[in-house]
């Protein structure tokens, strides 16, 4: 708001000078001109309209005091100093709007970054997560290229915020993301699912050889625990489904993945269970 009324009153004084130089067509065009190029940038047409009302009044006022002198015609005198903010200042103005514009996309592409990720386990999230799953499923249906969906729930987390709190909870979470970026190749997709539940996404990778994953998943989260992980308890329950043609959504994927994981926990937990395909 303040930086609105600074434009406007500037523009008011754009307007007496127009009026002080008997509207001189080459400095007053150049100061329309120039004043006009701020304001669009800063506020559109709408602030533009506002000004050129005040710069009009100012215009009418001062010319009014001073007799409605009229002097139109530019000195080439006149004409020449006005040449450098004639070509330097559409120059200095487009610079500035490309710099502008370039840190716009690039403060866009950091929170887009943002968005897909987990701050607290610097992983993908949910979104992500289910967005390129949908890919690898459609790809799976057009093309039969293998993929399996890992579900990660860890056993004994509940009480680990309930007796320890959430920051002992937060060093958990962060524990099994060290061991998923561990265990798992660049082209695959690891991300905190919700909660204490991960997920990963396993690209080119059959049921066995997601098996073998899983597993490895499952034993370097035991191996790199701290003491004061390890003595709250916590172990992984892994669940496993691999992508076949009776899939008809991401959510189904899903389902049978979260169904696996359950099935893994109902066995008493720490270990690995996969879904059986279908299709």
């Amino acid at each position: 708001v303040a930086e609105a009324r600074n434009l406007v009153i500037d523009a008011v004084f754009g307007g007496m000078w127009i009026a002080a130089v008997g509207f001189s067509l080459v400095p007053s065009a150049l100061i329309v001109s120039t004043l006009a190029v701020d304001r669009i940038s800063v506020g559109g047409w709408r602030l533009l309209r506002r000004c050129l009302l005040f710069m009009a009044l100012a215009m009418a006022l001062v010319s009014a005091l001073c007799g409605f002198p009229l002097a139109l015609q530019s000195s080439m005198t006149v004409v020449l100093w006005s040449l450098p903010l004639i070509l330097l200042y559409p120059i200095a103005t487009s610079t500035a709007s490309f710099q502008l514009a370039r840190r716009v996309r690039k403060q866009n592409r950091q929170l887009e970054r943002l968005n897909r990720i987990d701050l607290l386990t610097g992983l993908r999230n949910r979104r992500h997560l289910e967005e390129v799953a949908g890919a690898e499923l459609a790809r799976h249906l057009r093309a039969r290229r293998p993929a399996v969906l890992l579900l990660i729930d860890i056993d004994g987390f509940k009480q680990v915020n309930d007796r320890h709190g959430h920051l002992a909870g937060d060093g958990v979470l962060r524990c099994v993301a060290k061991a998923l970026r561990t265990s798992i190749r660049e082209i695959d997709t690891a991300a905190r699912y919700g909660g204490d539940e991960f997920a990963v996404l396993l690209t080119e990778t059959d049921r066995r050889a997601a098996m073998l994953v899983a597993e490895r998943i499952r034993t370097t989260f035991l191996d790199m625990r701290s003491e004061a992980v390890a003595a709250l308890g916590c172990t992984l329950s892994i669940g496993l489904a691999e992508a076949d043609r009776s899939l008809t959504s991401t959510d189904d994927w899903v389902r049978r993945a979260d169904a696996s994981m359950y099935q893994a926990k109902g066995s008493g937990g720490n270990r690995v269970e996969t879904a059986v395909a279908t299709g």
